[in-house]
């Protein structure tokens, strides 16, 4: 035993992302991503350690053990409490989508919009998903998994930073509400009216 306390945080994720510029596909990005984190507690101090290489654990708490000379007072226990009751943060429809699925609704609302107004068009859509976990030496034991899809659209007024944007966010895979696209169609074309002041001296 070379801690008196111990506390592992991992977290695992992936994501992907699909940009659309005046109509077009201009970027896809994907990520996978995972890594451990390690606190202990010794003789009244705090050390710590992170990395993303989950096959070597000694160098973790080798690194960890070795922070412990940084002089961090441990003024706090870790918690022995139990995981609270889980909330709704994950829904399995997003484990479907992937960058050809977020391709397919950045193209369906850009080829909406475009049709339909005389806008810059801009579309976009990103999931994400992410599993955390704490555990430690007192007992505690918690995990948890939350998913997130978010879409945007829009219409910019040409030649100007303006235009009418809407977005939608959900924990599954959900393309956006054709009721948003036919907001930003008629806000958009409603502004694209011109009105003219009658000219003239200001009365004072």
């Amino acid at each position: 035993k070379v801690a008196a306390q111990a506390e592992v945080y991992s977290l695992d994720g992936r994501s992907s992302g699909v940009e659309f510029e005046n109509a077009e596909l201009h970027d896809i990005k994907g990520r996978l991503s995972s890594g451990l984190s390690l606190r202990v507690i010794k003789d009244g101090m705090l050390g710590f350690a992170h990395t993303r290489n989950l096959r070597d654990r000694e160098e973790l708490l080798k690194n960890a053990l070795a922070s412990l000379a940084g002089g961090v007072e441990a003024r706090f226990s870790l918690p022995s409490t139990k995981a609270p009751a889980g909330l709704k943060t994950f829904d399995a429809g997003i484990e479907k989508a992937g960058s050809p699925v977020l391709v397919a609704e950045c193209a369906r609302m850009a080829e909406e919009l475009k049709s339909r107004t005389k806008g810059e068009i801009t579309a976009g859509a990103w999931i994400s998903e992410e599993t955390l976990r704490i555990a430690n030496t007192k007992g505690f034991d918690a995990s948890v998994r939350w998913s997130d899809c978010v879409v945007r659209a829009g219409a910019g007024f040409p030649g100007s930073a303006s235009g009418i944007f809407r977005l939608s966010n959900s924990m599954d895979f959900a393309g956006m509400p054709q009721a948003a696209l036919d907001e930003i169609v008629w806000l958009f074309n409603a502004g694209m009216r011109e009105v003219e002041p009658e000219g003239g001296r200001i009365k004072v």
